[in-house]
């Protein structure tokens, strides 16, 4: 696994062998919370919104954007002000679409969200299954 970032832009891959893996390239940004009627609660103070225009997110997508949100929760709740909510708006996505798998939104929320927050993101562990030509995740 690896991880590249500059601010709020941050590259998550996985790499099966050096030609090709899973790659997501997510930008987004934290924002204070205002009503928001096309957000996505996921804790009482954290907030999921998906700005971009080109890119369609699925359910499954989606879903694991929101879980690793949740698994990394209690970590960002830390780092905010007491009360304070924020909106967390995806704004540009870009991944490689040969060895997509949904899974990958995980992987790239939670290193956005460590990187961010200096937080730690916990392990996660990803291997490639040859039989069925796929990474197999194993989240902690």
């Amino acid at each position: 696994m690896k991880l590249q970032s500059n601010a709020a832009n941050l590259s998550f891959q996985v790499y099966k062998n050096s030609t090709c893996g899973i790659v997501v390239s997510l930008t987004a940004e934290d924002i204070g919370y205002s009503e928001c009627s096309d957000c996505t609660q996921v804790t009482n103070r954290i907030f999921l919104k998906i700005s971009v225009l080109y890119f369609i997110f699925s359910e499954s997508e989606k879903n694991y954007a929101i879980k690793a949100i949740e698994r990394m929760a209690p970590s960002v709740h830390s780092k905010l002000q007491p009360d304070q909510k924020i909106i967390i708006n995806i704004t540009d996505v870009h991944l490689a679409d040969t060895d997509w798998q949904a899974e990958g939104f995980y992987c790239a929320m939670m290193c956005w969200l460590a990187e961010r927050y200096s937080i730690t993101a916990p392990p996660v562990d990803i291997n490639f299954n040859k039989k069925l030509n796929k990474y197999d995740f194993v989240f902690h």
